[in-house]
């Protein structure tokens, strides 16, 4: 039996639910479309679509184009939805991908998130504090990061997630210490057991927050790292990323939101805020010394002299990482300039720490 799309729109909306079809009177395809224009047309069509003789829903497919939580015109549509997906086991309906710009809030509100498999998501990140004398995130921002947490608590069966913050600002302060909700945020994550596919396209609230994967993140992709501090590429050496396989890695000169990607280096300050050495100022950059990661067998980093980065995160993974695929440590070493001898030990063997 053939599987069919339905899909629904509506000005700032578009909903498709894919399902099962018994009808022989159905296109070749399996397919039907209905367009739209009247929030009363729009439920009803969603409910004639659930409710439809034949048709088993297998599972949805949500995109929100802008904010919408605001109007009220939506909110019949929130219930409806929220009531479709609450009343159906996962085996008879799960919602296998969300895209938009909206507050993490909106989905729990939408959805019985315990059912969401994959999730791309793009969310406004305010200043962290415009008092510059004041390191802690301001009250909005806290509220930022417990609605992305009540998110991650509320989807526990997320295996792909795709995290696109969209930046206002570039001035920043050395992160604290102690700041609870990022603890908080990060416990929350590592809860995420099932979470397979992890891509980053900034980081989270602040350059220097490093956020620990789930260890059942296989492929990790990381976009503008060179908007990342140094801070943050410390704890990223540290951290053993246990079972990730496949690590990307790319910075950018391109611009992001409202950063202009394009580095500072020469002021001497880092993305934090914290001031950079003369000898990193020469280097444009600064070494790790080593990294804990030694699962990979894929590993791509465009590495660029253009931009402030570290310069010796290649040779670290080289050094620790056996696995690699031999095609992946000739294209690594040709790129860097790196000889195999600068791989190995004196013995002949490769490198450990």
């Amino acid at each position: 039996m053939p599987y069919g799309s339905f899909k629904m729109e509506c000005h700032q909306i578009r909903c498709r639910l894919n399902g099962r079809h018994t009808d022989k009177n159905r296109d070749s395809d399996g397919s039907k479309k209905i367009s739209v224009h009247k929030m009363d047309d729009f439920l009803t069509s969603v409910k004639e679509v659930v409710t439809a003789k034949g048709v088993g829903i297998r599972d949805g497919d949500l995109y929100l184009s802008k904010p919408v939580i605001k109007n009220e015109q939506f909110h019949s549509i929130f219930r409806a939805l929220k009531d479709l997906s609450s009343s159906r086991p996962a085996s008879e309906f799960s919602i296998t991908s969300i895209t938009g710009q909206f507050n993490p809030t909106l989905l729990t509100k939408i959805f019985d998130t315990k059912k969401l498999t994959r999730l791309s998501i793009s969310f406004k990140q305010i200043q962290w504090n415009s008092d510059p004398n004041t390191p802690e995130p301001s009250w909005r921002t806290k509220e930022d990061i417990i609605a992305l947490k009540e998110l991650f608590n509320q989807s526990p069966n997320l295996e792909v997630l795709v995290l696109n913050p969209v930046m206002e600002i570039v001035d920043f302060r050395p992160l604290p210490e102690d700041v609870p909700a990022l603890q908080d945020l990060t416990q929350v994550f590592l809860t995420l057991k099932k979470l397979h596919t992890l891509d980053m396209r900034v980081y989270l609230f602040h350059p220097s927050y490093f956020i620990p994967v789930p260890e059942a993140v296989k492929t990790l992709s990381l976009y503008h790292v060179n908007l990342y501090s140094k801070a943050w590429w410390i704890e990223f050496s540290k951290f053993p990323f246990k079972n990730v396989e496949t690590l990307e890695v790319f910075p950018s000169e391109e611009e992001f939101g409202y950063i202009f990607a394009r580095d500072d280096y020469q002021l001497g300050k880092d993305r934090d805020g914290a001031p950079r050495t003369p000898e990193e100022i020469e280097i444009k950059g600064y070494k790790l010394g080593n990294v804990e990661i030694k699962s990979l067998k894929k590993f791509k980093f465009e590495d660029t002299e253009k931009l402030f980065l570290p310069r010796d995160l290649t040779l670290c993974v080289l050094k620790r990482n056996d696995r690699l695929d031999e095609q992946v440590k000739l294209d690594l070493m040709r790129q860097s300039g790196l000889t195999l001898d600068e791989t190995r030990d004196r013995g002949g063997r490769r490198r450990s720490f």
